[in-house]
């Protein structure tokens, strides 16, 4: 039944992901990319900042591992969101969101080379097989996978190397053995990596006032900040937890881009849902079912 829980916690936590697609559309036409997603960090870290002040954190051992808390936010926020947002710039969306729902793919990989008990089984491999495929129907068939630009190559490639960004932060979360807490970790990589984002739009971009916000952006600006907070410290949660395998956790993420289509499809007038985008649904549906299998085997068999 704890299991179960965990599941509910990593539908959670891709629900917000996938609901943050629909509000950053709406942001980002008040402020550049590099600001927004400053703010947003920021602000996530900020919102935190009351429940570190619990007895159980450990502040001792934050300040004692500073040099890691620098690195980890520079390649979770930074270096991350950094790659990821001028790789988009350069590509179509459609080939950008297949990109990056490959994310549990390449974990999948990561893990059976990092950890000694999840390797390849037919079941990972399956259902990894019929997550790409869903994640490919919905995303073709929302737009053209032409690749004009003379950037195209170079495009796909930053945002790959923002999925292995990712991927590689989720190992180190599994491998890190520091007295650290999910909401430690989240609160100070959040902020630090959101003022590194904030300060590399100061170089890079023409900067909104602040001044100049309506109540809409900072609405919006707020919710997605929730989203990233809740959802990193969930998720570092989870990785944190010995018995889960980092490969069937990602495996959820399979499911942001169908939450991300039906928020869409609930905001938005002018995007409704089709046939191929429900094929799609079924697909990665059925690719977390079939690795569920084995788990309500095992419980049937102790029952």
């Amino acid at each position: 039944m704890e299991k179960y829980k965990y599941h509910l916690l990593a539908i959670l936590a891709c629900l917000g992901w996938g609901s943050a697609f629909a509000f950053i559309k709406m942001t980002l036409e008040y402020a550049p990319t590099f600001q927004l997603s400053g703010m947003r960090f920021i602000l996530a870290g900020i919102i935190l900042l009351p429940f570190l002040f619990k007895k159980s954190e450990n502040w001792k051992a934050l300040l004692s591992e500073w040099k890691f808390i620098l690195l980890f936010s520079f390649f979770q926020i930074f270096l991350q969101y950094s790659l990821y947002f001028e790789g988009i710039s350069l590509i179509p969306a459609s080939a950008a969101a297949i990109v990056v729902g490959s994310s549990p793919l390449v974990v999948f990989v990561m893990a059976h080379f990092a950890f000694h008990n999840d390797k390849f089984t037919i079941s990972k491999i399956i259902s990894v097989a019929l997550g790409m495929l869903g994640v490919v129907i919905m995303t073709l068939n929302g737009g053209s996978f032409e690749g004009n630009s003379e950037y195209y190559l170079w495009g796909i490639t930053l945002v790959l190397l923002s999925v292995i960004v990712n991927s590689s932060v989720n190992i180190i979360v599994v491998k890190n053995t520091r007295p650290i807490s999910a909401i430690m970790l989240t609160a100070v990589s959040n902020f630090i990596g959101g003022v590194m984002l904030y300060i590399f739009s100061a170089c890079i971009e023409d900067m909104t006032p602040l001044n100049e916000f309506v109540p809409e952006f900072w609405i919006n600006l707020l919710v997605l900040a929730i989203i990233s907070s809740l959802g990193f410290s969930i998720w570092f949660y989870l990785l944190k937890i010995p018995t889960l395998k980092v490969s069937e956790i990602n495996i959820w993420k399979f499911i942001i881009p169908v939450f991300g289509a039906v928020f869409s499809w609930i905001i938005f007038t002018d995007d409704n849902p089709d046939m191929l985008s429900i094929f799609g649904i079924i697909s990665i549906a059925l690719s977390i079912l079939i690795l569920q299998i084995p788990n309500i085997k095992n419980k049937k068999n102790r029952v």
